[in-house]
């Protein structure tokens, strides 16, 4: 997937969100998207899977957007809906499943996770805490079999243990299965989590900087003007990322 030139704002405010913007879907797997409030990134994700028409530029892509995932954040769901009505509910309307069992959908966890979704398998979704309901849906989503899965802060305000354990499940999508994926964070540190990445920084409505993970951890030894320039607008304390 290449992007050139790609313009796009809002219409109700003029706000100009990309201007003259360029990226490159990276051989690599994972590919994280970082950037401050604002400037983009939900927007950026939801032109590339074709919810959004852009004003002038190109997407020049082979993924169809019927082949990418998108998650987004505080997805609406009835609280009465307990883990297997989800199940059926997600896995069932895309119809891979032949049945919908608790056992043909935990076969790829630990066991220390199939105890987890055992539990939540009977749970009703309003009894779910927050970190319990994003790791069932994205667990979910992650069993849907996409060319391009694309998770939009995934970890966002959830506690350490929880948010390990849904790097983990995006980790195995890459590592396991072989498949594509983009992510943002602001939390620098989840980057560890994966043993091969790209990154990249948008800012100002233009890609600021794209490198591999040996390519960000350079900047980052050497504290180089890029590297600094990413803290501020990120508004990164140094004990977060040292």
């Amino acid at each position: 997937m290449q992007i050139r030139k790609l313009t796009f704002q809002y219409e109700k405010n003029g706000r100009k969100i990309f201007d003259d913007f360029n990226w490159t879907l990276d051989p690599e797997q994972v590919h994280f998207i970082i950037g401050g409030n604002g400037v983009g990134k939900t927007t950026f994700y939801e032109l590339i899977s074709g919810l959004l028409p852009f004003e002038r530029g190109e997407i020049d892509s082979q993924i169809e957007s019927k082949d990418i995932l998108l998650q987004l954040q505080n997805v609406p769901m009835l609280k009465t809906m307990s883990g297997s009505d989800l199940a059926a509910l997600i896995l069932g309307a895309d119809g891979q499943f032949d049945s919908i069992s608790l056992q043909s959908v935990s076969y790829s966890l630990p066991s220390s996770s199939q105890d987890k979704l055992a539990h939540l398998w009977v749970t009703d979704y309003g009894q779910m805490s927050v970190g319990e309901r994003r790791w069932l849906l994205i667990y979910y989503f992650s069993l849907l079999d996409r060319e391009l899965y694309i998770f939009d802060e995934p970890t966002a305000g959830l506690d350490i243990q929880s948010a390990q354990e849904i790097l983990s499940i995006i980790e195995r999508l890459s590592s396991e299965r072989g498949k594509k994926v983009l992510l943002t964070t602001h939390q620098l540190a989840e980057m560890d989590s994966f043993e091969n990445y790209t990154v990249s920084f948008f800012h100002d409505g233009k890609n600021y900087f794209t490198g591999s993970k040996k390519d960000f951890q350079e900047i980052k030894k050497n504290n180089s003007d890029d590297y600094i320039h990413l803290k501020n607008f990120l508004a990164i304390d140094r004990k977060q990322t040292n």
